[in-house]
């Protein structure tokens, strides 16, 4: 028998097989291998149904989101409805109690004729006239008398208020000038409430160019500043308390719209300028009918 090259004798194959055997066993999966593989699909499993769930998470909250709008949508609606609602109720129930506390026509004349050391039963006949001339609805819904004297301007009206209040100007009461107004003596009739007309405040509210459009006849600074002294005396309220009143069609110098309001806090009667354009919710304006005096 032929002497065999030592390297590949049985002896070197054998060693060689165990060498193999000793590797595959260091690679070969151990009980613990299977646990950590069992755990990495379990985490993985669980990613997907992280995501899965995420995603169905997020498609809920849309729904929730759409839900809500909707109901934010139907809230509004309803706080709009109530608020209308509250706004009639409140109405009816300031107009209730103007109606209840509101002064004859005969007691108004009188406070003008102490107001003016005018002729009380004059009054009353000029405010008859106007009265028998006006329709069925505006001598139920215009019952404020007011009357100007002859000879009455701006500036008296206005230093009259200031004889009997505190009072704020931001410009002088001289230069106001007012559309169609003479010093003829005059007797109109508007709306008997401590506030302007109800239905031109708030959202309702024009500039001052805007009502100018109308043609309608509204209340000018001087009959206000009358009728808030006869109102005064009548009641013991002030005008405008909570909104102010504008004078279309009455302009100071600088071209500034005329407003008139009241200070609860300061106690002032305020003169006022607002740009012709200007719109708030604050301000109204007060309708009237009225009849010029003759000469």
């Amino acid at each position: 028998m032929s002497e065999r090259d030592p390297e590949y004798s049985r002896e070197a194959y054998e060693a060689a097989q165990a060498e193999a055997e000793e590797a595959r066993a260091k690679i070969s999966f151990s009980e613990k291998s299977f646990e950590q593989i069992e755990e990495v699909a379990k985490k993985e499993a669980a990613k997907e149904r992280l995501v899965e769930l995420h995603g169905a998470a997020w498609d809920e909250a849309l729904v929730a989101h759409k839900l809500l709008e909707e109901l934010f949508s139907q809230k509004e609606a309803l706080e709009g409805r109530i608020a209308e609602i509250k706004k009639k109720g409140i109405n009816l129930k300031h107009e209730k109690k103007e109606t209840e506390k509101q002064p004859t026509l005969e007691e108004q004349a009188a406070v003008y004729a102490e107001m003016f050391g005018g002729d009380q039963e004059e009054i009353l006949e000029a405010a008859r006239v106007l009265q028998a001339e006006m329709s069925e609805q505006e001598r139920r819904e215009l019952t404020l008398l007011v009357w100007v004297p002859k000879g009455e301007t701006t500036a008296k009206a206005w230093e009259r208020v200031k004889r009997e209040n505190l009072t704020n100007k931001w410009d002088d009461p001289t230069g106001i000038e007012t559309k169609s107004e003479t010093e003829n003596g005059l007797v109109a009739f508007g709306r008997f409430s401590q506030e302007a007309d109800r239905d031109s405040l708030g959202s309702n509210a024009k500039s001052a160019q805007d009502w100018e459009k109308t043609n309608q006849k509204l209340m000018s600074p001087k009959m206000a500043m009358i009728a808030r002294e006869a109102f005064r005396r009548l009641t013991g309220k002030q005008m405008d308390e909570k909104y102010w009143t504008l004078f279309p069609g009455s302009r100071f110098e600088g071209d500034g719209a005329v407003s008139l309001s009241f200070g609860p806090v300061s106690r002032k009667v305020y003169l006022d300028i607002f740009t012709p354009g200007a719109r708030s919710p604050l301000l109204g304006v007060r309708r009237v009918v009225s009849k010029e005096l003759e000469a």
